[in-house]
């Protein structure tokens, strides 16, 4: 895949797989506190969709570089590391009565930006004239 063709897609990767999170965080917003078994089936497949996207992404940038989360297909040191010592912060331990016990807790991106204009995410986060 010549550079070109590859910065695009790694541009269009990146992209479904910001729409496809924040989608993600919608929903379980959407879904409250109780989860069905079809909620919970269907949360699963959201997160393998936005996995496909991102091993898409990485696929396509060169093979030297990659996640400091993964070492070929295992959990970087790194990684590891960040897991034990990862907390959620609150003002409250009670602030997580608002969550349901099936919460999954992933960063907003908020301090990436998209880099250009979607009138579907627009849409998708409230915007509802982004498609007309």
């Amino acid at each position: 895949m010549d550079k070109q063709k590859g910065s695009a897609m790694w541009r269009y990767a990146r992209h479904t797989t910001h729409v496809l999170s924040h989608s993600f965080r919608l929903i379980q917003e959407e879904m409250g506190l109780s989860r069905s078994a079809d909620d919970i089936e269907l949360l699963d497949k959201l997160e393998s969709e936005v996995n496909r996207w991102r091993d898409i992404q990485e696929h396509v940038i060169n093979a030297n570089f990659g996640s400091i989360f993964r070492a070929g297909d295992a959990v970087s040191k790194f990684a590891a590391s960040m897991r034990r010592h990862a907390d959620l912060y609150t003002s409250s331990v009670e602030n997580l009565r608002f969550y349901s016990t099936e919460q999954r807790f992933y960063p907003d991106g908020g301090h990436e930006s998209v880099p250009f204009n979607d009138p579907l995410l627009d849409y998708i986060i409230g915007d509802d004239s982004a498609l007309l």
